[in-house]
């Protein structure tokens, strides 16, 4: 739910500056917060209780300037200590409700460049798509350990930091 609200940030942000300058910021944001959490040999233990509502404002925030929640996530699953299992899980409704709030809102804000809202049969062939995600990550659970998931997905948000800051920078040269 507090995505929503990060979304709407998002969208005015995108409004009034080039989008490269927050692609940017968010990229070396992103890649130095997941230097940080990575090589932190005790990180701080903080309630999920405050954490995750700010982590979903900011994942909007990040969702809808430079197209990357996934960072947000997985450094507030790092600090909460959140269960792998349950985070995967968690992952997909959570990102399908990020990009669409980050659809709606820079659509009905005038801020895709675009004079309307995608077409109507997408949100059906998104939500299939994320169906098959739970139902193959279902599959995979019980063939992948925990800390090769946890691994991966630090992996994944660091390509998520790494492609913004690069769309970013191409973008301005």
């Amino acid at each position: 739910a507090t995505a929503l609200p990060g979304a709407v940030l998002g969208a005015l942000l995108v409004l009034v500056l080039p989008t490269a300058w927050p692609q940017i910021g968010i990229g070396l944001l992103v890649l130095i917060a997941l230097a940080l959490t990575i090589t932190t040999p005790r990180l701080p233990h903080l309630d999920s209780k405050v954490a995750l509502p700010v982590t979903g404002l900011i994942g909007g925030v990040l969702n809808t300037t430079a197209g990357v929640a996934a960072p947000a996530m997985v450094i507030a699953a790092r600090l909460t200590r959140w269960d792998q299992r349950t985070f995967a899980a968690t992952l997909q409704p959570i990102f399908m409700s990020m990009g669409l709030f980050s659809v709606l809102t820079k659509s009905v804000l005038g801020a895709t460049g675009q004079p309307h809202l995608p077409p109507w049969w997408l949100v059906p062939v998104v939500i299939g798509l994320v169906l098959g995600g739970v139902g193959l990550g279902t599959l995979l659970d019980s063939r992948v350990n925990p800390l090769q998931a946890r691994t991966l997905a630090l992996v994944i948000a660091g390509l998520g930091g790494l492609a913004a800051l690069v769309k970013g920078l191409s973008a301005v040269m």
